[in-house]
C-alpha cells in the first residue's frame, strides 16, 4: 500500500448494486475498481485507479464522466501497488425469490418504472431483467416465499397493486 489516488464514480446504499457497478467499471474502463464501504455516511463507495499522482487520477476522471459516471471526482486513497482481488464478498446467483412489478416490450418505460420504485420504495434491489420479448421490473433478494409475500404486501401499499412473488436467480452473499 501506498499514498495515492483513486477516482470516486458512484455512492450507493446497497452493496449488491454497488458491486454490479464495480464489475461494470472495472469491464467499461479496464482499471481496477474498488468497493469502500463508508461507517459514517453507511454509503458503499465505487472507486476506480491506483494512482500515483493527481493527474493519472484526472484522465481516469475524464474517461469516467465521458464514461456515464458525470460525477466522478478524484479522492486521496491508501492505493495498491500490485493489484489484487478486491476486498468486498462477491454475491453468488442462488434460487430465491423477488417480486415482480412491471413488464413490458418497451425497455425505456422498464427503465422509467424502475428508476421511479428506487425512489418510491426506497430500495436499491430493484433490477431490470430481459425476458425476451419482455423487460420486467422485479424487487429483492429473497431466499423464502413467505419473504416475498410479505414484500408484495409493502409494495401493495406503496401503489403496486399488480405486484406478485415470482420464483428467479437472485443474488445473495456466502455466509
Amino acid at each position: 500500500m501506498a499514498s495515492g489516488y483513486r477516482v470516486q464514480i458512484a455512492a450507493v446504499l446497497d452493496g449488491v448494486r454497488a458491486e454490479g457497478v464495480r464489475k461494470e467499471a472495472e469491464r467499461k474502463f479496464k482499471t481496477s475498481a474498488y468497493t469502500n464501504y463508508d461507517e459514517d455516511t453507511l454509503l458503499y463507495k465505487i472507486h476506480l485507479g491506483n494512482c500515483r499522482n493527481a493527474l493519472d487520477a484526472k484522465k481516469i476522471s475524464e474517461q469516467a464522466k465521458n464514461g456515464g459516471f458525470p460525477e466522478a471526482f478524484i479522492v486521496r486513497a491508501q492505493i495498491e501497488v500490485a493489484a489484487r482481488s478486491p476486498v468486498v464478498r462477491r454475491p453468488e446467483m442462488a434460487l430465491g425469490f423477488r417480486v415482480q412489478i412491471f413488464s413490458a416490450k418497451s425497455q425505456l418505460s422498464a427503465e422509467g418504472v424502475q428508476a421511479e420504485a428506487r425512489e418510491r420504495l426506497g430500495r436499491d434491489d430493484v433490477y431490470l431483467v430481459l425476458e425476451a420479448p419482455y423487460f420486467k421490473v422485479r424487487v429483492g433478494n429473497l431466499r423464502r416465499r413467505k419473504e416475498a409475500e410479505t414484500l408484495v404486501k409493502k409494495i401493495k401499499e406503496k401503489g403496486y397493486d399488480a405486484a406478485f412473488s415470482a420464483r428467479t436467480q437472485i443474488l445473495v452473499y456466502p455466509e
